[in-house]
């Protein structure tokens, strides 16, 4: 399992005050937002990674919720760097269940890094763990879908995760396929990006 107990990000010098994850919430709009490294967001270090936190309030399939945030917005999350079956396809609703499982009704913090073209958030998904109350939001979903075989590790944005991140999501895939959990149990499983285009 992956512990996060804050994000070690450049310090950079805020008028707003920045907090020991390098955050702060912005006085007019109430948006809380990260400045993270040219390595993590973009091509220069004033880009804005924006934190999203609030209670999850719907799964819509293995690689999509819905946070409802503290001003009580919903926003529709897609989980950064996995590619998940789609309802349609065989293991669609087992990741949709297992991702529920993770997540539903919990209280989330989300880091993201852009927004998608259906303007979704797109992001890591942080959750404390179902069975471990002292250990806080440590449990990356994103990270664990994909180990549990419920997920791809989504090559194709690869560029958006630093060398890190993607050396874990590619060993994660390589022992969830090497053990045949989930959607690896089954036969020659079709990658989603491939199924959309059927």
């Amino acid at each position: 399992m992956l512990l996060l107990v804050c994000f070690a990000l450049g310090t950079a010098a805020h008028p707003g005050g920045l907090d020991a994850s390098n955050c702060h919430t912005n006085r007019s709009t109430g948006e809380r937002h990260c400045h993270g490294p040219k390595d993590n967001f973009g091509s220069n270090d004033s880009e804005l990674a924006t934190v999203v936190e609030g209670r999850v309030v719907k799964v819509t399939d293995g690689d999509t919720i819905k946070v409802l945030d503290a001003q009580n917005t919903t926003r529709a999350i897609r989980l950064n760097g996995i590619d998940a079956p789609e309802r349609s396809q065989p293991f669609g609703n087992v990741s949709r269940k297992n991702l529920e499982a993770m997540v539903a009704g919990q209280q989330v913090l989300v880091r993201s890094i852009k927004y998608d073209r259906y303007g979704r958030v797109v992001g890591d998904v942080w959750v404390q763990p179902r069975d471990c109350s002292p250990c806080g939001k440590t449990l990356h979903a994103n990270y664990a879908q994909v180990l549990a075989g419920m997920a791809w590790w989504y090559r194709h944005y690869a560029h958006d995760q630093t060398a890190e991140e993607r050396g874990r999501f590619e060993s994660a895939e390589k022992e969830a396929m090497a053990r045949k959990w989930g959607l690896w149990a089954g036969p020659d499983p079709v990658p989603p990006w491939v199924w959309r285009r059927r």
